[in-house]
């Protein structure tokens, strides 16, 4: 046994709903020399609650050093029953983009049920590793970073089934994957201080290191933030960095204007002001295609 992928807990924030044997296995994987990650069991209703989920899952892990991702595992039938597939793999992306904010390496836990019908295996392939539960085959029906492969395993010290996997390369030398959704890269037309307007506290942070990085002062983000306490944040938590300016945004392939909005908005329900602002007639985007931003 080289690594093991541990459950911080599911749904948005509950009391009830944090795994109580978390800190118990990290810390027995960690004293065993195995590598560890993690996965947060969705629920979610829409990219908002999914967010709420990752702030969940990262307040759960306060912290916690990890070798491996953090999977965001969408597979429940309350969610396969709503939305259509752009909106769940949303979802995804909203997840997996806030964990990343906060300094972990992001992926997809599914089934192949799920890759092939409810949400975009090639799109989240482009950004995220990918963890493929299929059962009974001789190999993984398409490409994947770790392969589940059995729910009936055996091991040593552990009663009753457990799931077993491949990982087919060390993802802990692995980069995070999708530099784009760092708040710390530009991917936009103007001065890295217009670029980020929302910034994401990591592991370590404070208001001071934060606003110095952004050329401003911990007054001026505690003011904007209505924080009363600038010793007092928290990993996880999002910050506004600055007050509205017009910026321009160039598409990229797999953006969608849900993403974006999330992304320089805050929200991806605010798309309509996107389109609002540029005179747009559908929800249609294409790469290359210039887009106006305004907090």
């Amino acid at each position: 046994m080289e690594f093991a992928i541990i459950r911080t807990g599911y749904g948005r924030g509950a009391s009830n709903q944090v795994d109580t044997k978390f800190k118990q296995n990290i810390k027995g994987a960690k004293e065993a020399k195995i590598k560890v990650g993690c996965y947060h069991y969705s629920y979610a209703e829409s990219p908002e609650d999914s967010v709420n989920e990752a702030e969940f899952c990262l307040s759960i892990l306060d912290g916690e050093g990890l070798d491996l991702p953090v999977y965001y595992d969408i597979e429940d039938s309350s969610i396969s029953s709503k939305h259509d597939k752009e909106v769940r793999t949303q979802m995804c992306i909203s997840f997996c983009s806030k964990v990343q904010q906060a300094g972990y390496r992001a992926g997809v836990y599914s089934s192949k049920n799920w890759f092939d019908n409810y949400i975009s295996y090639d799109e989240l392939k482009n950004r995220y590793t990918l963890w493929l539960a299929h059962y009974g085959a001789q190999n993984p029906s398409f490409d994947c970073d770790i392969w589940q492969y059995s729910s009936t395993g055996k091991i040593d010290g552990i009663s009753g089934n457990v799931d077993l996997n491949y990982m087919f390369k060390d993802l802990s030398q692995e980069p995070i994957k999708d530099e784009t959704l760092n708040p710390n890269t530009s991917s936009s037309n103007e001065d890295s201080k217009t670029a980020a307007a929302y910034y994401t506290v990591k592991p370590g942070d404070t208001l001071s290191k934060i606003a110095s990085s952004f050329g401003t002062t911990y007054q001026y983000l505690a003011e904007i933030n209505s924080i009363q306490n600038p010793d007092l944040i928290h990993p996880g938590q999002t910050l506004v960095i600055q007050k509205e300016k017009i910026k321009t945004y160039t598409v990229k392939s797999g953006d969608t204007l849900w993403g974006i909005a999330s992304k320089f908005l805050g929200q991806g329900d605010r798309y309509g002001e996107i389109k609002e602002l540029n005179n747009l007639s559908s929800d249609i985007i294409h790469p290359g295609q210039i887009l106006k931003i305004s907090d």
